[in-house]
């Protein structure tokens, strides 16, 4: 059976490469990798990409390149990569991403807002071609998703230790019990 899709520059000026998007996810396809890099997509707020991609597919590699991808398609991606596990590659490289778009992605890679939003986060997408830099906790580059969301716990933990605010984040996180007589004690 097809694993593989490369279909770079398919499209013309006058076609939306959409369609061709919309048919290999609505497919039943077993794919494991699709380069539609090149192909002037326009989703028009179409979401057959994301509901897609928050099925957790067997798609490991995504490549949509030099396309018309923007802000909103983008938060989209982000919403369905808090629940997809297998995407390894997603590259975003030449599109209308602005700093929003950007953000959305990063928060789902790491959202620090406590640690069990940390440990939520995707460990598994390298999205590559939106600004972040190599050595980002954020870009997934560990060799497996456990190194990847120890490196994203270590980094929060690390920036609190740096404010001193990490006994003020834990008691609030873990414990804060104090209205029913207790609160968390990390050390006797």
């Amino acid at each position: 059976s097809i694993r593989r899709i490369h279909l770079q520059n398919s499209c013309g000026e006058n076609v939306n490469g959409y369609d061709i998007l919309r048919s290999l996810v609505s497919s039943n396809a077993q794919l494991k990798d699709i380069d539609l890099s090149s192909n002037n997509i326009w989703t028009m707020g179409g979401t057959h990409l994301s509901d897609y991609l928050a099925t957790n597919p067997p798609l490991e590699e995504l490549s949509l390149e030099d396309n018309h991808f923007d802000d909103n398609d983008v938060t989209l991606i982000a919403q369905a990569l808090k629940q997809n596990t297998n995407l390894k590659s997603l590259s975003l490289k030449r599109n209308a991403i602005t700093d929003m778009g950007r953000n959305e992605l990063h928060n789902t890679l790491f959202d620090a807002s406590t640690l069990n939003s940390v440990a939520d986060s995707n460990h598994t997408c390298l999205i590559s071609g939106v600004g972040f830099g190599i050595y980002d906790v954020t870009t997934n580059l560990a060799f497996n998703s456990k190194d990847s969301r120890e490196a994203k716990i270590y980094s929060l933990l690390s920036s609190r230790h740096k404010e001193e605010t990490n006994c003020y984040h834990l008691d609030r996180e873990l414990g804060n019990r104090k209205k029913d007589g207790y609160s968390l004690k990390l050390a006797p």
